[in-house]
């Protein structure tokens, strides 16, 4: 009995032994690349006070930073302020000859209002496969109460709250809240004042979702005017105007405008007495202190409607505004391998810098490049005007005649509310053939090669370099530039001890 227990003993120790052999075997299989990677999201508290802020932080980990693209925050300004970020950091460790890398964007929020409140996944693209993070559940909690001093102003954090009323705010004033998908409107960001400030951290502009944006003004000192708001006087201040194009159509929200501000407030004495407080009401006797406010604006609604689809053409690609073309061809009649040049230039009022060119259809046997754009812009009083050019290289392969179709460009008139076709007329391309000189080394050769490469070749050296000859030192210079500092040194020495031996008495 004793000898068949230690026999199965001996053979469960052997069977724990194979396991754990074949255990270590495969996991010495899994290369390190085969970590799984992780995208996820954190926050440094769950439960924030209201006025206080909090970091969210979106955290891809456990793989290459080489290949991930299309990281996306989600939209949190619909419950929070976004105040700062994404502020972006990268770490790498070696943990038993493995390499961990990782990737974190951070956002500084803070709440709107109390309640609880979500922060929606982000997304990113990690070879081809689209990761999501986690939900985060954030309960926004009432600020604690402080003790009022007298006077009506409150410590809260360490500064000093001013309750300024209507006497300081700023206000988002936009020319219209309904517009076409693609349709400028003009916002106007300004500040009324009815007591001493100062401009204190730098505007920050909101985050615009559904927008693309260009400032039309932003003067680096104020200049105040008079206006009057409900029947009371202010000093008016234009912080900045800003156009904003639309770029998807439903109910969408600019942001509210941030700004912050030092106001010079009236510190009055209080000592008890009625009577001595009255007597010395006079502001001579009052002191001053500089409290800090940040103001922020009303979101502003818009309302975007569609494109009509009725008339829609097929050359049509968004484009809204109003818009000239001129297209026009240097030359007619050209040799092969020789370059022509096919401009396009539309004129006009509408978002010019995301304008694309139009959609062009070359013949066979006509080579032609990436265009060359330019654009000339001007920032109007509602709207976007100037023009942009599109340059296109044609190179013709073949003799023979050739005919370049007619170029169509299509947008939606925002005054006609309808859409507009431009049409040019075709052209036609005599190529006659081209001698074989002019082809090997033509200047509109070299231009082609140099299109065609995306780093030139090395030009070869038109004359070979002869090799200088240096003289060298004679060996007798050599040898006493060596043994003179000996001799020297020797020399040096018998003085010495002569030198000793005479002075020793």
């Amino acid at each position: 009995m004793t000898r068949a227990s230690f026999h199965g003993n001996r053979c469960s120790r052997a069977l724990c032994a194979v396991t754990l052999l074949m255990a270590a075997l495969i996991g010495l299989s899994v290369p390190a690349a085969a970590q799984s990677v992780q995208f996820m999201a954190s926050v440094d508290r769950t439960e924030v006070p209201m006025g206080q802020q909090f970091q969210v932080t979106f955290t891809l980990a456990g793989g290459s930073l080489k290949r991930y693209t299309d990281f996306r925050a989600p939209d949190m300004n619909r419950d929070f302020l976004t105040l700062a970020g994404p502020s972006t950091s990268q770490s790498m460790q070696v943990i038993n000859g493995r390499v961990s890398t990782s990737i974190a964007w951070t956002f500084v929020l803070q709440a709107r209002n109390t309640g609880s409140f979500s922060i929606p996944p982000a997304s990113i693209s990690y070879d081809g496969n689209l990761l999501r993070t986690n939900a985060i559940k954030i309960t926004v909690t009432r600020a604690a109460p402080q003790s009022t001093p007298q006077g009506g102003k409150q410590q809260q954090g360490g500064e000093t709250q001013l309750d300024l009323g209507d006497n300081l705010f700023i206000r988002a004033v936009a020319n219209k809240t309904t517009v076409w998908l693609g349709e400028p409107l003009t916002v106007t960001y300004k500040l009324y004042s009815r007591v001493a400030f100062a401009l204190d951290n730098p505007i920050k502009l909101p985050r615009m979702i559904g927008f693309w944006s260009e400032d039309i003004e932003a003067p680096t000192q104020l200049q105040p005017r008079i206006e009057v708001v409900n029947g009371k006087q202010y000093e008016s201040y234009m912080l900045r105007k800003v156009l904003y194009f639309p770029t998807q159509s439903g109910a969408l929200t600019i942001d509210p405008f941030e700004v912050g501000t030092t106001v010079r407030a009236r510190k009055r004495r209080k000592t008890g007495d009625d009577y001595f407080d009255r007597f010395f009401s006079d502001p001579y006797f009052d002191s001053y202190e500089s409290v800090k406010k940040t103001l922020l604006t009303e979101k502003v609604k818009v309302t975007v409607k569609d494109l009509p689809e009725a008339g829609k053409p097929k050359s049509f690609t968004g484009v809204v505004g109003t818009y000239q073309m001129d297209v026009t061809l240097d030359r007619a009649k050209l040799k092969t391998n020789e370059t022509a040049t096919l401009k396009v230039v539309l004129k006009g009022k509408g978002n010019l810098r995301l304008l694309d060119g139009p959609q062009l259809q070359f013949p066979s046997g006509i080579d032609h490049y990436d265009p060359t754009i330019t654009e000339d812009v001007q920032l109007s009083e509602g709207s976007m005007t100037g023009s942009k050019t599109f340059e296109y290289l044609l190179v013709p392969r073949f003799p023979g005649k050739s005919v370049i179709p007619p170029v169509e460009f299509s947008y939606f008139d925002l005054d006609k509310k309808r859409y507009v076709t431009l049409k040019s007329e075709q052209f036609s391309l005599q190529i006659d053939e081209g001698a074989s000189h002019q082809r090997a080394g033509s200047v509109e050769q070299k231009m082609i090669d140099y299109l065609a490469l995306d780093v030139r070749p090395p030009k070869d050296a038109p004359v070979e370099f002869a090799r200088s000859v240096q003289q060298g030192v004679a060996f007798p210079i050599a040898a006493g530039m060596y043994v003179l500092p000996l001799l020297s040194l020797f020399g040096a020495l018998v003085w010495k001890r002569r030198y000793d031996r005479i002075h020793g008495d």
